[in-house]
């Protein structure tokens, strides 16, 4: 029984974990999604041709600047360089397919501004899926109503936040992050 998985007796094993090296691409996966990361627009002249896409500017910036700082929390001193953040895109892409997530699905994140925050946007909009951020500072019942409107396909939240307030449970697959350079312990 891994995480999340449920066991013979019925009882849940621990939720799985986004940070977590062990669960990124791991072989659960039962089809092979594609994250479609094409430039429907730049035919049309709404976009300039040398116009890139988050991931292929996400690469650029990991090839070109592997060690410079592209993420910096002035709250806390912690950063993130494009090497580093490029890394985590890749991850959380494993991550994303291996739960059957699809171009274009929409992933809903509950959290405060953080260094986490940035990454799950960039590698969430790199994959292909919405970014769909939530304000978790509004009412819990006007939260909720926001959720069901989205009907995300998964819901990433901050476990500092308080997941009976959130609603943790309701549409889509719920799974809680905390600090990335917790994993790395």
């Amino acid at each position: 029984e891994g995480e999340g998985e449920e066991s013979r007796d019925g009882a849940t094993a621990s939720p799985p974990s986004l940070w977590g090296r062990d669960r990124v691409g791991c072989g659960r996966r039962t089809a092979s999604p594609t994250p479609v990361m094409s430039d429907p627009l730049a035919p049309t002249g709404l976009v300039p041709r040398d116009w890139r896409n988050v991931a292929d500017q996400l690469r650029a910036n990991a090839a070109v600047h592997p060690d410079k700082i592209a993420l910096q929390s002035v709250d806390d001193g912690r950063s993130l360089s494009w090497g580093a953040l490029a890394g985590w895109a890749g991850r959380i892409a494993h991550f994303l397919a291996a739960r059957n997530v699809f171009a274009n699905d929409r992933i809903a994140v509950l959290g405060g501004n953080s260094i986490e925050q940035l990454i799950l946007y960039y590698a969430v909009q790199a994959y292909g899926a919405t970014w769909c951020t939530v304000d978790v500072e509004v009412n819990e019942r006007h939260l909720w109503e926001m959720l069901e409107r989205i009907g995300p396909t998964l819901v990433l939240w901050e476990t500092g936040l308080d997941p009976a307030r959130l609603g943790v449970g309701r549409p889509g697959e719920w799974i809680g992050y905390g600090r990335h350079d917790d994993a790395d312990a």
